[in-house]
C-alpha cells in the first residue's frame, strides 16, 4: 500500500522514522554528555585553587567532592580551613548512613577504634630510639593554627592507655607527635602502666616517654615516684636492652638530675661487664653523662674503676672514633679528673689526627677540654686558632667563650693577639643574642687582655641593662675584671660604674658573694683610684 502524501510505502516510512529518531536520540545524547562533562571540567577548574593550596601548604586538603550526587560533600572534621557549601537536597538525603561513612573512613589502612583516632591520623613518620630529639630551651607547648582542632587529651580509661603505649612500639607511629597531644598526667599514667612488666617491649615504651619529658622538659621537676618506678624496671631489664638504649637511659638520667648512687652503682656493674660490645657514640654519651653522679659522690664511692675500663675499651675502638665522640669524652674526662696520663697523650694525638674533621663547636670543647686536663698540643693550638679566624661565623657565642677561655688557660694568647679582635666583632654581630653568661666571659678576655674601647663599654652598657636581672656573683666577678684600669682611663662612664655597684650590692644581699668571688672583686676594686667611686663597691 503506497502513501500517497510521502509517496513511499509503510514499511520505507517506518524505517525512515526509526532511522531518524535514532539519530536524534544519539544527537541529544551527545549533546547531553557534552554539557555534562563541560559542568564537571568547571567544577574541577573551580577547585584548582584549592588544590594548589593545599599542595604549597601541607596540612591543608580542597574539599572532597561527590561526583555521584554533582554536590559538594560535608566538610571533613579534621580539616577546618574551608566552609563546605552543600547543596540542600544532599542535606536533607543526608542520613546516618552517610554520615557513619565520613567518620569510619580508614587513616593509612587502620580503622579508629576510640577517641585517638583524631589526632593519630597526622601521624605518618616513623622515630627510632637512636635518634631522640636534641635538647632544647625551655619553652611551652604550642598548638598551631592547623592543630587547634587538636587539644591537649587526658587519658582516663585503661583501654585509651593501652592503646597509646601499643603505638609507641608501634614502627608506623609519630611517636612524638603523638606524646606532644597528651597532658604530662596522662604520660606519667603510661609510663605507670608500661613499668608493670619487665619486658623488652615495656623498656623501649619506657625510654621513649623518658626521652620525650626530659628533652621537651614537660615536667618541672621528675622526682614523681612513677618516674623512680619506671626507672627501676629498666635497670632490672638491662639484660634484654641494647647498647644504644642502655645509653639513651643514662643520658636521661643525666639530664632530669636523677642520681641516685644506686643507680648509677647498678650500671656501672654491668658496664664493667659488657662496655666491650658497645659502640664508640655510646661510650661517648655514657663519659659524659657520669659527670653529673661524680660531681656528687665522696672518694669511696666514685667511678674510677669504670672510667679506667672504658680508657682500655675506647682505646681498643680508636678506628671507629669520630671528632665528636673524641670531644665528647674529653669532656667528660676533663670535668671528673679522672684519666691517666697515657689517656691524656691518646686523646691529644687523635685530636691532631682528627683536627682537619672538627666542627667549630669541637674544636672549642676538645681545646678547653685539653686544657683543663692539662695541656695540649702546640699544633693543635696553631691548628685551632686558624679555625677560628677563617670560620668565627660558625661558632656559638658560648664555644667562642669555651675557646677563649682554653686559649688563656695554655696561655696562648697574648696582647693585641688578632682572636680578640675577632671575637669583639662577633660580639658586636650577634649583640642581640647574648646573655648575661656570654657577656660575663666575653668581659673577662677582652678585659684581662687590655682589647676594650669605648666603643665595647658603651654596647656592654646596653647588653647589661637588658640582662642585669639575671647576674650573679660569677658573672659580676668577670665583668669587674681590670675595672680599675677602664675607669682610669675614662673608657667607663659613671653611669654604667653606678649600674655594677648596685648590682654588687643587690648580689650581696642574696649571700652569694663568698670565698674566691669575695677575694677576687676585693682586689679589683682596690684598684680604682677615686676615692668616691671605690667606696660605691664597698662590700
Amino acid at each position: 500500500r503506497e502513501d500517497g502524501v510521502q509517496g513511499r510505502s509503510r514499511d520505507e516510512f517506518r524505517r525512515d522514522s526509526r532511522d531518524e529518531f535514532r539519530r536524534d536520540s544519539r544527537d541529544e545524547f551527545r549533546r547531553d554528555s557534552r554539557k555534562k562533562w563541560q559542568s564537571r571540567d568547571e567544577e574541577y577548574n573551580d577547585a584548582r585553587p584549592e588544590r594548589d593550596s593545599w599542595r604549597s601548604n601541607k596540612g591543608q586538603r580542597p574539599e572532597r567532592r561527590d561526583t555521584r550526587r554533582n554536590a559538594v560533600a560535608e566538610e571533613d572534621e579534621n580539616f577546618g580551613e574551608h566552609e563546605a557549601v552543600v547543596h540542600d537536597d544532599f542535606v536533607h538525603r543526608k542520613g546516618e548512613r552517610h554520615q557513619s561513612r565520613d567518620e569510619t573512613l580508614p587513616a593509612e589502612g587502620n580503622k579508629r577504634k576510640d577517641k585517638l583516632k583524631k589526632f593519630e591520623q597526622s601521624i605518618d613518620i616513623d622515630e627510632e630510639l637512636s635518634s631522640l630529639p636534641a635538647e632544647r630551651e625551655e619553652e611551652e607547648v604550642k598548638l598551631t593554627s592547623e592543630d587547634q582542632r587538636v587539644a591537649l587529651i587526658e587519658l582516663k580509661d585503661q583501654k585509651d592507655i593501652e592503646y597509646v603505649m601499643k603505638s609507641l612500639t608501634s614502627p608506623k607511629t609519630r611517636k612524638y607527635k603523638l606524646l606532644q597531644t597528651l597532658e604530662p598526667e596522662s604520660m606519667l599514667k603510661v609510663l605507670d602502666h608500661a613499668s608493670q612488666s619487665v619486658t623488652a617491649r615495656s623498656v623501649s615504651s619506657i625510654l621513649i616517654l623518658l626521652g620525650h619529658l626530659r628533652s621537651f622538659k614537660v615536667l618541672h621537676t621528675y622526682n614523681d615516684p612513677r618516674i623512680m618506678k619506671a626507672v627501676e624496671t629498666c635497670l632490672k631489664a638491662l639484660d634484654l636492652m641494647t647498647p644504644v638504649q642502655v645509653s639513651s637511659l643514662i643520658v636521661s638520667l643525666a639530664k632530669m638530675k636523677i642520681d641516685n648512687p644506686q643507680y648509677f652503682k647498678t650500671i656501672e656493674t654491668f658496664l664493667l661487664e659488657h662496655a666491650a660490645r658497645f659502640p664508640v657514640r655510646a661510650l661517648a654519651n655514657i663519659v659524659h653523662a657520669f659527670v653529673v653522679p661524680s660531681k656528687k659522690t665522696n672518694v669511696l664511692e666514685d667511678y674510677s674503676a669504670l672510667y679506667r675500663h672504658l680508657e682500655v675499651v675506647l682505646t681498643m675502638k680508636a678506628g671507629e672514633m669520630t671528632a665528636r665522640d673524641l670531644a665528647d669524652i674529653a669532656i667528660g674526662y676533663s670535668k671528673t679528673a679522672t684519666a691517666s696520663e697515657e689517656f691524656l697523650r691518646f686523646i691529644e694525638r687523635k685530636a691532631l689526627d682528627l683536627a682537619d674533621q672538627t666542627s667549630p663547636a669541637e674544636v672549642a670543647n676538645l681545646l678547653y677540654s685539653l686544657a683543663r686536663s692539662g695541656g695540649a698540643p702546640t699544633d693543635f693550638i696553631t691548628k685551632a686558632r686558624e679555625i677560628f679566624l677563617k670560620k668565627a661565623d660558625g661558632f656559638k657565642l658560648q664555644e667562642i667563650s669555651l675557646l677563649l677561655d682554653g686559649l688563656d688557660i695554655l696561655k696562648a694568647i697574648k696582647e693585641g693577639d688578632p682572636v680578640l679582635k675577632r671575637a669583639e666583632e662577633q660580639m658586636q654581630v650577634r649583640e642581640v643574642q647574648m646573655n648575661i653568661q656570654d657577656l660575663a666571659a666575653f668581659t673577662y678576655i677582652l678585659a684581662k687582655y687590655k682589647a676594650t674601647s669605648a666603643d665595647f663599654w658603651q654596647r656592654f652598657q646596653r647588653i647589661y641593662n637588658v640582662l642585669n636581672k639575671n647576674v650573679d656573683a660569677r658573672c659580676l666577678t668577670k665583668m669587674l675584671t681590670n675595672i680599675g684600669e677602664n675607669i682610669d682611663a675614662g673608657l667607663i662612664e659613671k653611669p654604667l660604674v653606678k649600674t655594677l655597684a648596685r648590682s654588687l650590692q643587690i648580689v650581696n644581699k642574696r649571700k652569694q658573694i663568698i670565698g674566691r668571688y669575695l677575694e677576687e672583686i676585693r682586689a679589683e676594686v682596690s684598684k680604682i683610684q677615686d676615692e668616691n667611686l671605690r667606696n660605691l663597691f664597698t662590700l
